[in-house]
């Protein structure tokens, strides 16, 4: 809504997916997939995600909420924003 693109959103959403299933092994929505590294999960509990993976846990919601507010502080509004070619 700052910027009046979703393309962060896109990119953050892919990227995350990613990293998280094809590489570091965590679970993506309750999905499992083949990935580098093998995670499996000793204690799924509300602070880790559970079953459903990391993004369901209060980790990741706490790290989701400070980037969001980043985000909002460093990024300039679309309207104020020089555009230069």
């Amino acid at each position: 809504m700052k910027t009046k693109n979703i393309w962060m959103c896109i990119g953050y959403h892919i990227t995350w997916n990613y990293f998280q299933g094809d590489i570091f092994g965590f679970l993506v929505s309750g999905n499992s997939t083949d990935s580098i590294y093998n995670i499996k999960v000793i204690s799924p509990n509300l602070i880790n995600g559970g079953s459903f993976g990391p993004e369901g846990g209060l980790v990741v919601t706490v790290l989701l909420v400070v980037s969001v507010l980043l985000v909002y502080k460093f990024i300039p509004n679309r309207e104020s924003a020089e555009v230069t070619f």
